[in-house]
């Protein structure tokens, strides 16, 4: 597979709707679940929500976190926790580097999340492993 869909799930509900079209429209492969956690109107962004939408995931999915504005630092930490196969980061979802700090660059947040997967005690995956992880060719 060159390609992979990403089902952006906000809430407990599209998981259900993501695996409706995986299903209906027989995507090959494992799906990949992106949780964006913190979203006005959608899930919270807590840990305990977190561990909930992971225990019901998919047999095989692969998944990765990203938490908007406060959930960003609790979410990429409680998914390194819950062993996640990525942590999303960036402006998209965050526009403050930290409370009262505005953020310049995307790098800030690679840096970052990278220092934090260090110091948790895992390597930041090379793109042929990134490949592997997610089944791609």
């Amino acid at each position: 597979e060159d390609v992979k869909p990403e089902f952006e799930i906000f809430d407990t509900g599209h998981l259900d709707s993501a695996m409706y079209y995986v299903n209906k429209h027989g995507i090959p492969g494992n799906p990949h679940m992106q949780f964006i956690m913190g979203v006005g109107g959608s899930m919270p962004g807590t840990a305990e929500n977190l561990a909930f939408m992971v225990g019901h995931l998919p047999k095989g999915a692969t998944w990765s976190v990203s938490g908007i504005g406060k959930a960003h630092m609790p979410m990429m930490l409680a998914g390194l926790a819950l062993g996640c196969d990525g942590l999303r980061v960036g402006l998209e979802d965050n526009v403050m580097y930290a409370k009262g700090q505005l953020a310049d660059s995307n790098r800030q947040f690679v840096e970052r999340a990278a220092r934090v997967i260090r110091e948790y005690g895992l390597e930041v995956a090379t793109p042929d492993e990134a490949r592997q992880i997610l089944g791609l060719k």
